[in-house]
């Protein structure tokens, strides 16, 4: 998945908990430091 995301809870930080329940590799783009990271977490 990927998501540009401030980090606060709510609205796409609701989607991102769900996809890293189901096991997904979120893609996250900070849209203030446009700074990218991989959160994988695949156990």
């Amino acid at each position: 998945m990927l998501a540009v995301w401030n980090g606060k809870p709510g609205g796409a930080g609701n989607i991102l908990s769900f996809a890293r329940t189901l096991g997904k590799t979120v893609i996250l783009i900070d849209p203030n430091t446009f700074e990218v990271r991989t959160d994988s977490n695949k156990d």
